[in-house]
């Protein structure tokens, strides 16, 4: 969704959340034992986990609840994914403890690599980036980031480079935080299908924590109910540029990590430049940042970069010109679930794959360098029309890369992949 208080989540469907679970008293406790004394054991249990996981970045309480509100569909296949059978599951509830454990486990060996591996740069947090694919025709991701607020939580905020301000759920607000919202001066969104009355009242979050690392004085735009239509309830709102402008924000996806550095971190050289190249960028619309990239057979122009969605979008005119076949611009190839959070009604997308020409800084007459295949969806996109792109950059392009976003600089840089 792009908005002009805030774009963000294209379109996406988070059901996937990091967390850390280190103390280990609770590593050893085995599914069998929770199944078999039933409600009261689990509850007594999630209650003791919460005392025990305190101060953590989400707490063991948060990962076990979250796993639950997923379709047994969805928890297998993250167990697929992950490699782990669950041939011997018979009930939901030992899928849920085998996911959980699954989770547990990777973040445990990843804690223990960063300690034994530290750095020379400053780390203000760091954590495991998490993405799901909920399905071959709508192959949806998100990036979550666990935040404490107000000393509270840790809530599952999507990170999202799309939005220029950072949104949650009006529950959070009234049932968690017992905070009560001011009006805002920010009062419309244009989101994927169009205009919409945004809501017109925010709050301060008089601290926040990101990891061991706080924050004072975040404002956050409440969601209105437009939006809340379909959101998925694991997500406590939206991560915007108003908290991502205090940090450096590295994605490895090749390592799975997220890593937040001090604000400028790279121009003071405070960061591993290895391999990395600074793209062209330039400012789209309200702080939210464009790259500039050739895509297929087009020259170079700008397009939206968009964290917050899964997949590249191309509006149709420039899918042609880049090279994409009548027959699938027609609708006769693979067809993609269009819409998302906050998105209730159904956009009509076609899926291709072009070639996306990565644009340096030094040189923004033609591309430095090609990733080859990229996935788009292509469609009719009016928020993308009403702030002049034809293209939006998602998280598919990067894959297994290391992106560096620096709000604070306006800069993007990127490790140029081998081919």
């Amino acid at each position: 969704m792009i908005s002009m208080v805030a774009v963000s989540c294209s379109m996406l469907v988070p059901s996937r959340e990091t967390f850390l679970w280190k103390n280990p008293s609770w590593r050893g406790f085995s599914e069998a034992h929770w199944l078999r004394d039933g409600r009261n054991r689990r509850e007594n249990f999630l209650a003791q986990a919460t005392a025990f996981s305190e101060g953590e970045s989400v707490s063991l309480k948060n990962v076990i609840e979250q796993v639950e509100k997923m379709r047994a569909s969805a928890i297998k296949e993250e167990l697929t994914s992950l490699g782990i059978s669950y041939a011997d599951c018979f009930e939901k509830q030992e899928l849920v403890l085998r996911l959980a454990n699954a989770r547990v486990k990777k973040v445990v060996q990843a804690d223990k690599k960063n300690s034994t591996q530290g750095s020379q740069y400053p780390v203000l947090a760091q954590m495991p980036l998490y993405k799901l694919r909920s399905s071959p025709t709508s192959p949806k991701n998100y990036i979550l980031v666990p935040m404490k607020i107000n000393n509270q939580g840790p809530f599952n905020f999507i990170l999202d480079t799309g939005s220029s301000v950072t949104l949650v759920n009006p529950s959070i607000v009234y049932n968690n935080l017992k905070l009560t919202p001011q009006p805002s001066k920010m009062t419309m969104a244009l989101l994927g299908g169009g205009l919409s009355n945004q809501s017109n009242m925010s709050v301060n979050f008089q601290e926040v924590k990101i990891g061991n690392h706080p924050l004072s004085n975040i404002s956050a735009l409440l969601m209105d109910p437009q939006m809340l239509q379909g959101w998925e309830a694991s997500a406590a709102g939206l991560l915007g540029l108003n908290v991502l402008s205090q940090f450096d924000v590295e994605f490895d996806f090749s390592k799975d990590t997220l890593v937040f550095y001090p604000p400028g971190a790279a121009s003071r050289g405070e960061y591993n430049m290895q391999g990395m190249e600074k793209l062209a960028t330039s400012e789209v619309t309200l702080g939210i940042l464009g790259v500039k990239i050739a895509l297929g057979q087009a020259p170079p122009e700008l397009a939206l970069l968009d964290l917050g969605s899964s997949l590249c979008v191309a509006t149709p005119d420039i899918a042609r010109v880049a090279g994409v076949s009548e027959t699938i611009l027609q609708g006769q190839g693979p067809a993609l679930a269009g819409g998302g959070m906050g998105q209730p009604g159904a956009m009509k997308f076609v899926s291709g794959l072009i070639d996306v020409g990565i644009v340096s800084a030094g040189n923004d007459k033609k591309a430095g360098f090609t990733i080859k295949q990229a996935q788009f969806a292509i469609g009719e996109v009016p928020a993308l029309r009403a702030v002049g792109c034809r293209i939006l950059l998602g998280l598919n392009v990067f894959k297994d890369a290391r992106l560096l976003f620096s709000q604070s600089t306006k800069s993007v840089f990127l490790e140029r992949r081998k081919v």
